[in-house]
């Protein structure tokens, strides 16, 4: 238990004696998951014995109690916080077991150190993201801490701990961890050789590479990994960090260069992936390399900036073809108003006159569905509404209708269009609705994740009295482009050149105000600062979420860092016989560090001749 709320103290930067057993580390503590981790990973280290826990279990705990009664001690006192040894010292014996105690005081010595909370702040009943702000990258992290100064608790199952919401289901996980039955098996180190299951064998050192680029790109310890685990229902790794991994894996392991990139897209776990790996070296197995279809774009070097300018050619005629799609299956044509519906009935009507089974969907998609025309964008109109609606339908109705396109894609093929009215020109024309441009990202993401299926996205003039008709040409035009424009009874495609541009003076004078909207911090404060050492003398009008107030409160005066401002916090509160909660604590500690950093961007902007205001607006 001490060292439980040790750990959270000194990850969230909450006093130690602030902390209690009924506190939820979510809604108390605003610990979320990543904060979760991180805790854990410093409680390991405090604590070796928790290094066999349950990670699943402690991942379902909400509280400090809660954690510290699963690592021990928590449930025999209840109310009192037992005191956190200093770091090198003992702790004294109590009735709980002392596996279980010393993880508890390692989780909370973690929590504080990675979330700067004062140890004695923190209790079990803490939830680490509602009441400790904990996210799952800060869960990850404090996991990985927990596991250093807790060399035991590397067999933890990570997932498992994932789940865990509270310090006390964490520090109870910690403390029985010894009777974890089934650690998962040891990882290489890169270049050793593996001992276990077949896949392992084959991939050798590519196994090894893989789990340290992935440790490397996620936060997981290495140790916290094994074959089994799915990349994107257990570890979270969606379809662009799984290309950023992938072009990690090819610099850490040349052999990797020669697979097939859309193959290594469709393995799931991390043992298909190694397993694949085995064979890198005599990669015709494989099949050709593709990996230049998922190859990281050139980093600009230097002080260059490349410019480029988006533009679009003519496409030439239809050549009319096959559609990708399996005999017998059913084109379901979306609809959502009743410009959508119109057109959507002709393209249906056309379809089934070449012998395509096709159907209006505005409910539940159709059996035996192959192939999807979303046509929902063509009702879309210029308010807010409409054009969040515009973007999220197709999303659901992909989302829903996966399984069936991919089991269309096992019979003989299946394909997705998406019809934007950006004017056929991809919203570069002066037209209304060029918001609905957003759904070529929907399409581009698709198709990484989904590459068995064909993927296309038309824009159109939604004006066109041809319209139908020219889409179902394009059904039948091939899948080669993703991107297809028809305007001008014509085909365009979207293309990027590369442009030169001419430095010269600037445009701008100390006469002129500009309005920079994104606050006084960041990338934003960064631009402004170079527009002032442009410019001197020119006005700036920061429009931003943070007021700039005339002076910090009389509490925070002498505390530097957020872990002094959240102590200083809770001082003040207990010299007026207030009682706040955690999470409040953090948000008067955070208001001060964002006050601070705006003021020293204002200083900035105005020692370079800026005349500057800020205004406070959401």
């Amino acid at each position: 238990r001490a060292a439980l709320f040790a750990v959270v103290a000194d990850k969230t930067g909450y006093p130690v004696e602030s902390l209690d057993e009924t506190m939820h580390l979510e809604s108390d503590l605003g610990i979320d998951s990543i904060k979760r981790v991180e805790i854990l990973g410093a409680l390991k280290e405090r604590l070796p014995a928790a290094a066999s826990l349950d990670a699943l279990k402690l991942a379902q705990l909400a509280t400090l109690g809660e954690i510290a009664a699963a690592v021990g001690g928590g449930a025999a006192h209840p109310s009192l916080p037992s005191p956190v040894p200093m770091r090198g010292e003992g702790t004294a014996a109590s009735s709980s077991p002392a596996p279980s105690g010393n993880g508890r005081a390692a989780l909370f010595a973690v929590v504080a150190d990675k979330t700067g909370y004062p140890v004695e702040s923190l209790d079990d009943a803490m939830h680490l993201e509602s009441d400790l702000g904990i996210d799952s990258i800060k869960r990850v992290e404090i996991l990985g801490a927990l596991k250093e100064r807790l060399p035991a608790a590397a067999s933890l199952d990570a997932l498992k701990l994932a789940q865990l919401a509270t310090l006390g289901e964490i520090a109870a996980a910690v403390g029985g961890g010894a009777a974890n039955p089934s650690p998962p098996p040891p990882v290489p180190m890169q270049g050793e050789g593996t001992v276990g299951s077949s896949s392992q064998a084959s991939s050798g050192n590519g196994r090894a590479a893989l789990f340290a680029v992935v440790a490397d790109k996620t936060g997981y310890p290495v140790e916290s990994l094994d074959d089994a685990m799915h990349l994107e229902s257990d570890m979270g790794i969606d379809s662009i960090k799984r290309v950023e991994i992938l072009g990690a894996l090819k610099e850490r392991f040349p052999a990797a260069a020669g697979l097939d990139a859309l193959k290594l897209a469709q393995l799931a776990t991390l043992g298909e992936i190694a397993a694949t790996l085995g064979t890198a070296p005599g990669a015709s197995a494989l099949g050709p390399s593709t990996t230049a279809s998922v190859a990281a774009a050139p980093t600009p070097r230097g002080d260059t900036c490349p410019r480029a300018v988006v533009d679009v050619v003519d496409a030439g005629a239809v050549v009319r073809g096959a559609l990708p799609l399996a005999n017998g299956a059913v084109v379901g044509v979306v609809v959502a108003g009743p410009r959508s519906r119109a057109v959507g009935g002709a393209v249906v009507e056309s379809l089934r006159a070449t012998g395509i089974a096709a159907a209006i969907v505005d409910g539940d998609l159709p059996r035996g569905l192959g192939g999807l025309v979303l046509l929902g964008a063509l009702d879309a109109g210029a308010d807010e509404d409409g054009a969040v609606e515009a973007l999220k339908a197709p999303l659901f109705v992909v989302q829903n209708a996966r399984a069936a396109l991919l089991a269309s894609v096992d019979k003989g093929g299946a394909f997705v269009v998406v019809v934007t009215a950006g004017g056929g020109r991809f919203g570069r024309a002066d037209v209304d609705g060029a918001f609905v441009g957003g759904l070529s990202g929907l399409v581009k993401t698709a198709a990484l994740e989904m590459p068995q299926v064909a993927w296309k996205l038309v824009d159109v003039d939604a004006g066109d009295a041809a319209l139908a008709a020219r889409l179902h040409d394009e059904l039948h035009a091939g899948f080669d482009a993703r991107e297809v424009g028809l305007v001008d009874g014509g085909r365009v495609l979207p293309v990027v050149t590369t442009a030169s541009a001419t430095r010269g003076a600037p445009r701008l004078s100390a006469e002129d105000v500009v309005l920079v909207s994104g606050g006084a911090r960041g990338v934003t404060a960064t631009c402004a600062q170079a527009l002032a050492r442009a410019v001197p003398g020119i006005g700036l009008a920061l429009l931003g979420r943070t007021a700039l107030q005339p002076s910090e409160p009389a509490w925070a005066r002498g505390a530097r860092d957020e872990t002094a401002l959240k102590r200083a916090v809770l001082d003040d509160a207990r010299a007026r016989g207030e009682t706040i909660p955690l999470k409040e604590v953090a948000a008067r500690a955070a208001a001060v560090l964002a006050q601070r950093e705006v003021r020293v961007v204002v200083d900035d902007l105005r020692a370079a001749g800026a005349r500057v205001d800020v205004f406070a607006a959401d």
